[in-house]
């Protein structure tokens, strides 16, 4: 068939010039695919020769149907079955791909059928000769042989492509993008998302590399709290050339005008003679946070770790982390427009500039998602290439809805953060009208509460019901000591990250109140203790758990070695790495104390031992172990930077090492950041030695996973070091 009733260079020149681009090529023949009901799509893409290939388990097309497929206008009736309306977007994406210098062809086989067709596209010879020619014929045996080994079934369509190469490097840059706001596994995964959900799979291959594209909701619908969310349905109806878009505000059934400046919302009901077009829903979320949401989906296609908190108001946009974030939470928010199981575009939103500045961040930190079907394409204005909205054509009525539930949510989410923390204290109700039955912790929103606000005086310890006791809605700063009745805490409700170290005043605790049988170890987390707190009467040997010891937090000033009970040490709980030097005090060092089974030869640092503290009567022969002594191994097998060590052996000279050497073995051991990243950190930590120390034997110890003989990154650097000091 030939499409000789059209300047065909111009109409193919057009097509390779009005914007189309690989990702959009790539998101139409997924569309297709789609729409032929396939459960999985490979597109596979050899840079050596610039074949590309889309591999689909559909229903297949026989000729009939591959021709219809290949017209420049084979327009079909829309569906919500299906993205296809135009019958241009899989001509148009071939003539994007190939540039007009290559062939593409189609190898289809119906899932009903045992035959295999085939339509093959010359674009260089469709331009010399000015002729589109679409015929589909049966494959050839070859074609067949392709077919047959590289479908996924035994039936579903294959398409072949020359890539232009300018255009395959562009695809596969896109593919492999670190970049959030370039990855084409981003894009992917938000447009098919509710396809991925449902079990669909969409998989990249470059060459013999495999990427997998993962489901992503902008919006985290799943994790976002209640409050945070909202959903709403509205529906549009006509009478003749006017419309109205009718939904739910507050529970009343109304619709938006705009008299004038303002928008008006119009309590009405619907009337009868007006017939209803569709129905679409606006989804709306707000967090302050959105990378801490979205951090395993930014982890998994960029390479830096930046999840730093955005929106704090003393933020140096110069700071280029910080910069990074803002640029990426801004890409990744907006208006998405979902079409069918498709979202087809997305709209940023920018932050205003009149008006209530504290509101600002409140507009740009809600997300909004508009799901509407293909009976609404009209008034939404879908483009030809259904992968565009532009706004300004939506239908006025319908946009005014929109723009108007998004900032009713702003504005709602604005009153439940901003304004309730300046709340006035005098509206907290009297503790006495409080029933502990009737409070829901579910419904307390902890960044709601304003500690300022609280009367500790008012508080009545007598109508606390600890059952009713949510951790995560415990602000530390709160807390007050005098409040505390010991028999209502209930270790299972203590949790970690609810637990404020700087919040403990040693001055209040009073060691009467504290029982042991109340005491789960358990519940002790290490990082919570704080040394100046810990009263000596109040220890119970059988309660410390040697997991919970945390070498920086020991004070030895504050050791009794009175308090010290040699039958409950237990020598299986001393872990050697959580011995620093620098601790010991040699004074607090009682012999009768010391247990010799408990001695691990490999965790003595000749530095720590003090004469005056050896006391004969304590050495036991029998502990001495003569193959603990290792002595420093260097295989020098050449010049001085061919030099190595075994990793044992580095973990003995670290401890001699200074600052610079160690500056310089953590800029190998973090090889895979970035350099200025490793110098922000080590300027950060500078001077602190003992830290980058730990720092470094972590390291080692993750890179060598307990294998000390091999050899040690750095041993030669270490060596010089150690040279220069003798």
């Amino acid at each position: 068939m030939s499409s000789n009733n059209i300047d065909i260079i111009g109409t193919l020149q057009n097509l390779k010039d009005q914007g189309f681009n690989v990702k959009n090529s790539a998101s139409e023949k997924t569309d297709n695919s789609l729409d032929w009901k396939s459960q999985n799509i490979i597109i596979k893409l050899n840079t050596n020769t610039n074949i590309g290939m889309i591999i689909d388990d559909g229903t297949g097309m026989d000729m009939e149907g591959l021709v219809h497929a290949m017209k420049l206008n084979g327009r079909s009736q829309e569906s919500n079955d299906k993205q296809g309306k135009y019958g241009i977007g899989l001509p148009q994406s071939l003539v994007v791909d190939t540039q007009l210098n290559g062939t593409a062809q189609i190898i289809s086989k119906p899932r009903d059928k045992n035959d295999i067709y085939s339509i093959k596209i010359d674009f260089q010879k469709c331009v010399k000769n000015r002729e589109y020619i679409t015929v589909a014929t049966e494959a050839s045996s070859s074609q067949e042989r392709m077919f047959n080994d590289n479908s996924i079934q035994n039936y579903g369509t294959i398409i072949i492509e020359e890539y232009e190469k300018s255009k395959m490097n562009e695809l596969v840059a896109f593919i492999k993008s670190c970049d959030v706001s370039k990855s084409l596994l981003y894009e992917f995964g938000y447009k098919y998302a509710d396809q991925l959900k449902i079990g669909k799979k969409i998989q990249f291959w470059i060459n013999d590399d495999p990427f997998d594209v993962i489901p992503v909701d902008p919006l985290c619908m799943d994790n976002i709290a209640n409050t945070d969310k909202q959903v709403v349905q509205c529906d549009v109806y006509s009478l003749g050339l006017e419309r109205r878009v009718f939904y739910k505000k507050k529970g009343i059934l109304g619709y938006n005008e705009k008299p004038g400046k303002r928008v008006k919302f119009t309590k009405s009901d619907i009337p009868e003679d007006w017939v209803k077009d569709g129905s679409f829903i606006i989804e709306s979320a707000y967090s302050s946070n959105w990378d801490r949401l979205q951090k395993d989906i930014i982890a998994n296609i960029e390479e830096d770790d930046q999840y730093a908190e955005s929106h704090e108001d003393d933020v140096d946009d110069d700071d280029e982390p910080i910069k990074k974030v803002h640029e990426r939470s801004k890409f990744m928010g907006g208006r998405y427009y979902n079409r069918n199981l498709k979202c087809i575009d997305k709209v940023s939103i920018e932050q205003p500039t009149v008006g209530n500045k504290d509101r600002y961040k409140y507009v740009t930190d809600s997300r909004h998602r508009v799901k509407f079907p293909v009976e609404l394409d009209v008034p939404f204005d879908i483009q030809v290439n259904k992968s565009r909205i532009r706004e300004e054509n939506i239908c006025p009525k319908i946009f005014i809805t929109i723009i108007q539930i998004s900032n009713d949510f702003v504005s709602k989410m604005y009153k439940l953060y901003r304004q309730n923390n300046d709340s006035d204290s005098d509206s907290v109700p009297d503790p006495e009208t409080i029933v502990p039955e009737t409070i829901n912790p579910e419904a307390i929103n902890p960044e709601a509460i304003n500690p300022e606000a609280i009367n500790p005086e008012a508080i009545n310890p007598e109508v606390i019901n600890p059952e009713t006791i949510n951790p995560e809605t415990i602000n530390p700063e709160t807390i007050f000591p005098e409040t505390i009745i010991p028999d209502t805490i209930i270790p299972e409700t203590i949790f970690q990250e609810t637990i404020v170290p700087k919040a403990i005043v040693p001055e209040t605790i009073n060691p009467k109140t504290i029982f042991q049988e109340t005491i789960n170890p358990k519940t002790i987390f290490q990082d919570t203790i704080v040394p100046e707190t810990i009263l000596q009467d109040t220890i119970v040997p059988e309660t410390i758990l040697s997991d919970t010891i945390v070498p920086e937090t020991i004070v030895p000033e504050t050791i009794n070695p009175e308090t010290i009970v040699p039958e409950t040490i237990n020598p299986e709980t001393i872990i050697p790495k959580a011995i620093i030097p620098e601790t010991i005090n040699p004074e607090t060092i009682v012999p009768e104390t010391i247990v010799p089974n408990a001695i691990v030869p490999d965790t003595i640092v000749p530095d720590t031992i003090v004469p005056d503290t050896i006391v004969p009567d304590t050495i036991v022969p029998d502990t001495i172990v003569p193959d603990t002594i290792v002595p420093v191994v260097i295989r020098d097998i050449g010049p001085s930077k061919h030099t190595t060590i075994s990793v044992n052996s580095g973990l003995q000279l670290i401890t001699k090492a200074d600052e610079s050497v160690l500056d310089t073995l953590l800029f190998m051991y973090f090889d895979k950041c970035a350099k200025d990243q490793i110098q922000c950190m080590l300027d950060a930590l500078n001077g602190k030695i003992t830290e980058k120390r730990n720092i470094l034997i972590r390291m080692i110890e993750s890179r060598y996973m307990g294998n000390i003989e091999t050899d040690f990154l750095g041993g030669a650097e270490l060596i010089r070091y150690i040279s220069k000091s003798a």
